[in-house]
């Protein structure tokens, strides 16, 4: 099974169309086509525990939290939790060894995990449920965590982690999004530190594979660019945890589906790892 890596960046990409949006709702269906997935498992950006635990979504029909969008885009939006799979994401997290893991029944949905489900699952989500990150751990602990949940990939569960290749809203140029909701400002370029950035995620990802790219993706932490482009960890650390679902000698390089620029200095790579099992045969 596939992993994605979608940026979602600000919650108006919910409702403006573009290329990310393009190929979201182009994988969603090949992946409805395919037969082949089970349900979906999102890494959410938005939700950063500050204790020692991780915690995973268990509340029916949560709420959905998407500031500026248009209520009607995703007010009547089906979601879907798995309280299986759910509890199989606990499981496979605990046997891991990794701290305390327990369901959350009152966890809701923002941009993170709703903004690319809309696109690629318009008549509603499939069974899925989020896992947070945690706030308190470093980049290698969210690559373990990667690596427990690696026996979805094998039961039909698609991977997503929601975050962005660049997202330092402290950076960006909002005053024509504030003035006009023009959040993509075409015709403008990023500056140089969010631009050579995600190049620099660009070349690990489609240049490495394996263990060695959850290690190489690790060290880019170490950038002089990288508090520049993520001045907190939360929509870099879901690329870790994807990259930790890979296996040490699996030879599937990402692939950039598509990439677009919001409010200038945000940048919004999408990326896919593998095919579905139906294009195999």
């Amino acid at each position: 099974m596939p992993v994605v890596f979608c940026s979602h960046g600000t919650p108006l990409m919910a409702q403006d169309e573009s290329e990310s949006s393009d190929w979201w709702r182009k994988f969603g269906q090949e992946a409805i086509e395919s037969g082949d997935v089970k349900g979906v498992v999102y890494i959410n950006s938005h939700w950063i525990e500050m204790d020692d635990k991780i915690r995973v979504g268990t509340r029916t029909n949560p709420d959905i939290f998407l500031p500026l969008v248009r209520k009607e885009k995703y007010e009547n939006y089906p979601i879907n939790i798995d309280q299986g799979l759910a509890q199989r994401v606990i499981d496979l997290l605990k046997s891991a060894g990794l701290p305390d893991v327990e369901g959350d029944p009152t966890a809701h949905w923002e941009d993170a995990p709703t903004t690319p489900s809309l696109w690629m699952f318009p008549q509603g989500s499939l069974p899925s449920t989020t896992v947070s990150l945690n706030g308190r751990y470093d980049p290698v602990f969210h690559v373990r965590m990667g690596r427990a949940l690696r026996p979805l990939r094998e039961q039909g569960i698609l991977i997503i982690g929601s975050g962005a290749t660049v997202h330092n809203i402290f950076r960006a140029n909002w005053i024509p999004a504030v003035l006009s909701m023009d959040h993509f400002q075409i015709g403008t370029t990023p500056a140089k530190w969010a631009a050579d950035f995600d190049q620099s995620i660009y070349d690990l990802v489609e240049g490495t594979t394996g263990s060695r790219l959850a290690g190489a993706l690790v060290r880019l932490t170490e950038s002089p660019y990288y508090v520049d482009c993520h001045p907190s960890n939360d929509h870099y650390f879901p690329l870790l945890v994807l990259a930790g679902t890979l296996y040490e000698d699996e030879e599937v390089y990402g692939r950039r589906k598509a990439r677009i620029f919001e409010l200038k200095n945000l940048v919004n790579s999408q990326y896919m790892w593998g095919e579905f099992p139906s294009k195999k045969r």
